[in-house]
Parts: structure tokens; sequence; C-alpha cells
């Protein structure tokens, strides 16, 4: 099958989850046999067309894509030329069978090259929606990014999100037809998080010797419900004095967090690493004794994935799609959002029972790699492009996560 992404950055650049997406999602397909193209914007301004890790990919002159939803006009103006890209690459002979879009940053593309070329299929994956993340209160600019997710859901034949939650917000909010949704999660590589770390020395780089580590990872931002997560930590060590939260991300609450911490008097508990990837966000995951998501606001959780492959605990909020990945009392534990009183009980089952520990963190791991490899997803994604039928029917064919 001939495939092609339009994707607003590859390889990943940015903090957002949805750069990997589409890179890990295109080098399964490729691994898989299929002839994968990815049209993106050039990360130096004017790099060449490569392959890399078999995937295709077609460089626009575009720096890399402006922070939503602060240009839209930008966006627009990179829609045109991913358009234009595409249609070179139609013209030398390229006939993919499925257009594939992410998200509202490349959809006014997607749709113009499926009017160029109609006997491909349309598919669009929308990881989040505007109105769930901002919860209703949309600006203009967010209001224009509603309308293009609402859009390509009545345009595109195929449309799959990563969660039970997320279809429906597109059933419910854009009247998107249920017959057309899959639903397929995100996938996480194990690979990427296998790191020789000596824990100890590691550990003392951000903690004191004995310290009980709590590690955060994500945005700082107000959907991820952080303020609850430093009034639990401050609950919890009344109990458990050798607690540590290590802050992993960057965003908008930073400085807000800090004034917090000092407010309750544990600015000596938290510890602030900014963004990390790599080696160092694995040497995290290892070096931690629990993983924290505490979400207001969470389409899927690829952070809890992600702890979970390495083996940790996993204390998170019961909304979204984290409910389709944590499951209570097996892979880790959930709690009311916004539930400070809560999230410290969970957290303080977690740090004064190494049996439980070991337990959660097991069976999270084998939970994550048994459902959400790329090379699972990515099988999963070709079964939907192909059970959907002309005219825009669609032969059920979701991938099922069973509980």
């Amino acid at each position: 099958m001939k495939i092609m992404h339009l994707s607003s950055e590859y390889p990943p650049t940015q903090v957002f989850g949805l750069g990997r997406a589409v890179n890990d999602l295109a080098v399964a397909q490729a691994a898989l046999g299929h002839e994968v193209h990815v049209v993106t914007n050039s990360l130096g301004g004017c790099d060449p067309d490569s392959l890399m890790d078999g995937v295709w990919v077609h460089r626009i002159h575009f720096p890399p894509p402006p922070k939503p939803p602060d240009d839209t006009t930008a966006v627009i103006q990179f829609n045109v030329l991913l358009v234009q890209k595409a249609c070179e690459l139609l013209r030398s002979g390229l006939a993919p069978e499925v257009i594939h879009v992410h998200d509202w940053l490349t959809v006014l593309a997607g749709r113009s090259v499926k009017h160029l070329h109609p006997n491909s299929l349309l598919a669009v994956t929308i990881h989040d929606t505007a109105h769930g993340k901002y919860f209703g209160r949309l600006s203009p600019p967010n209001q224009y990014i509603s309308f293009l997710e609402r859009y390509v859901g009545a345009e595109a034949e195929l449309v799959i999100c990563c969660s039970e939650h997320v279809r429906q917000e597109l059933t419910q909010e854009y009247q998107v037809p249920s017959e057309k949704i899959g639903i397929i999660p995100c996938g996480v590589d194990a690979e990427r998080f296998v790191v020789d770390v000596d824990v100890e020395g590691f550990l003392c780089l951000f903690a004191d010797p004995g310290d009980k580590v709590i590690l955060y990872v994500g945005r700082l931002d107000q959907e991820k419900g952080l303020p609850h997560l430093l009034e639990a930590l401050a609950r919890l060590l009344l109990v458990v004095p050798q607690a540590r939260l290590v802050i992993a991300g960057k965003g908008v609450l930073h400085q807000r967090l800090l004034e917090s911490a000092h407010e309750l008097g544990i600015s000596d508990r938290i510890s602030f690493t900014g963004y990390v990837e790599g080696e160092v966000l694995a040497a995290l995951y290892h070096s931690c004794h629990v993983v924290a998501v505490p979400s207001l606001y969470e389409p899927f959780g690829i952070v809890a994935l992600e702890g979970m492959i390495c083996g940790r605990p996993i204390v998170a909020s019961a909304i979204g799609g984290l409910r389709e990945i944590v499951l209570d009392g097996q892979t880790g534990l959930t709690v009311p959002p916004a539930d400070a009183v809560a999230l410290a009980g969970a957290l303080l089952k977690v740090l004064t029972s190494d049996e439980l520990a070991v337990k959660l963190g097991d069976q999270g791991r084998q939970r994550a790699e048994r459902l959400y490899s790329w090379t699972h997803v990515a099988r999963q994604t070709i079964k939907e492009y192909a059970g959907m039928q002309p005219g825009g029917t669609r032969e059920p064919c979701s991938c099922e996560i069973s509980r």
C-alpha cells in the first residue's frame, strides 16, 4: 500500500506528542512493507528530500511550524506549500492509496490533495480536540481550530482517534458519524527507554539519598492538574517526609508552580528539571518510584504508557484515555481528577508498599508490551485503511483494547 502522511514536523522536534506519533507510525508502516511518504516542513529551511528509516521524507522550504494556536495564518501558508509539494509528487507519478493527515495542522492540505487525487482515501487522526482541551472556552484562534476539526470530520472518509473518550467528543461535539471512526491507541517504543544507568548516582542529581521520588513528565499547562499534585505532595509529606516530586517539563505554569510550592512550604521537596528527552528521560523513568499523571483532561495519556513500559507503577486521574490505559489496582491506581486528598492517598499506598509497587509495575509493563507496540498500532491502522469501502462506508474493524 502507498501511504502519504502530511505532517507538521518530521522527525519530532517539539514537546508535543503529535510529531512523535507520526514518526513512529510511519516507520512501523514502512517496516511492514508498505511504501510510506511523509510531506513535511524543512528543519533547517532548505533541507533536501531523504530516505529515513525506510520512509521517504519530502520537505518544503518552510521553517519549523508555528506554535498553535498563536499564528493560524502561518499554518495556512504552511498548508499551501504542502499542497505545492504534494502536486510535484503526484506529477512525478506517485499515486497514494491513502492520504493521512494529523490533527488540524494539515487538514487544508489534505483536503486539497484529495481533490487532486480523488481515488485516494482521505484519513485523519484526531489526537485531541480543541473543544475538550480548552474545556469549551475557545478563543478566536481556537474557534478556528475547532472549525477545522469539525470540517475534516465531515470530509474525511476515515477518522482515527486514540481513545473512546475522543470518539465521544467527535460524535457529540462535532457530529462525526460513528461508522467512520476507528479507535487506535498511540504506541510506545520499548527500545527507546532501554538505558544503562547507575540509578543511585543518577538520583543524586536531583534527590537526596533515601528520597521516594514521584515523577511528573509533561507540559506545565492548566489541563495537566499540577496544582493538585503540589497540594497532594504537601499532604503526603506529613506521613512520608522523604517524598520528593521531580517535574520534567516546561510550560506557562512554571512560575505559578514555584510560587505555590513556596506558599505550601514544600519548595525544598520539588525539583524542576525542565524539558528532557532521550536517555535522560528514560533514566528518570527508571529511577523514580512512581509516575504521577494528575491530568484534568487527557485524550490518551502517553506519559502513563511510557512509565508502564519502564515497569513503573502509575497513579493517574480517572479521566479520558487514562481510564483505558491504567487499570485501577492492576497496572496502577486511579483517582478522581482535581482531588488532592485521593491523589495523596494513592501515592501513599504505592510509596509505602514495595509489594504493591512491584506488582503494578510488572503488570503495567506486560500490558504495554502486549497491546501498545508500534508494530501492533501500524497493523491496526492498515486494517482500518483497508476496511473503508468506496463511497465512504466502513466495515467495523476498530482496535479493541482488552481490559
